[in-house]
């Protein structure tokens, strides 16, 4: 940073030097003629008095007419709203309904009914597996085919 302003006060101290040596004189004066040619070519302007106005009441009209009304856009939402609500509130109640007395039934068929539904268990437990993994195996099969065929079309297709 300190190399920084040095550069900087060394270039400020060349600049100081050239402006009193007048080598800028030249430019400064042609950029003044310039300058005085540029006032003088300007043609008169014939601008309405009331233009900024107009202009400004034509813009404020447009910013009021893209604006959607707030109020308008909101009903149909909150309609939308509180039918989704009633659904939610009538599908939670339909859902959580106390379940039907059951009347006592007999031991024995309380006994019958727990052997089997400890054999459907097992039972499930044993097939579970081989059904979940079922569609993998197919979709496997297909796969390894679909691979020897593009394997077989690439050596096919080299000569």
């Amino acid at each position: 940073m300190k190399t920084f302003f040095e550069k900087f006060k060394a270039s400020m101290a060349l600049d100081r030097e050239r402006q009193s040596a007048g080598e800028n004189q030249p430019v400064e004066n042609s950029l003044r003629a310039l300058d005085e040619k540029l006032r003088e070519s300007r043609g008169v302007e014939n601008v309405p008095s009331g233009l900024h106005g107009d202009i400004m009441r034509a813009v404020r009209t447009s910013v009021k007419e893209s604006e959607p009304a707030p109020v308008a856009g909101l009903w149909p939402r909150i309609a939308v709203a509180a039918v989704v609500l009633a659904i939610c509130v009538g599908a939670v109640w339909s859902l959580n309904r106390a379940p039907a007395k059951v009347t006592e039934t007999a031991p024995a068929a309380e006994a019958t009914s727990l052997v089997a539904a400890i054999e459907q268990g097992h039972a499930l437990t044993q097939g579970a597996p081989e059904a979940a993994l079922e569609p993998l195996s197919g979709e496997l099969e297909k796969f390894n085919s679909d691979l020897r065929k593009a394997v077989d079309f690439v050596v096919a297709s080299v000569p």
